[in-house]
């Protein structure tokens, strides 16, 4: 899992994505790193500890070569507070 303040969007392995079955509920014009591009984007549901499940729209990515199978971005992160402990290596996510 990484978190990704810098992502306005969250997002999944495109192959976790297929494993997964999820629908493409179409294209949607993205901007990263590699620059700009068209992603698959999914509405995937995230079961949220201690606050329910809840809809949410990803792109699907590659993202299993950086080690991760999805990424976290402020799309959620501005539903929650963060908390990073660098000293400690550490983050906790609350609703």
């Amino acid at each position: 899992m990484l978190i990704d303040t810098g992502a306005n969007v969250s997002g999944i392995d495109e192959q976790v994505a297929a494993q997964l079955g999820l629908q493409t509920t179409g294209p949607k014009k993205v901007h990263g790193i590699g620059g700009p591009g068209t992603a698959n984007e999914h509405i995937v549901q995230i079961r949220l500890s201690g606050a329910g499940t809840a809809l949410w729209l990803v792109v699907s990515a590659k993202l299993q070569g950086a080690g991760n199978i999805a990424l976290i971005g402020t799309d959620i992160l501005t539903e929650c507070v963060f908390v990073f402990d660098g000293p400690n290596g550490t983050f906790s996510l609350s609703w």
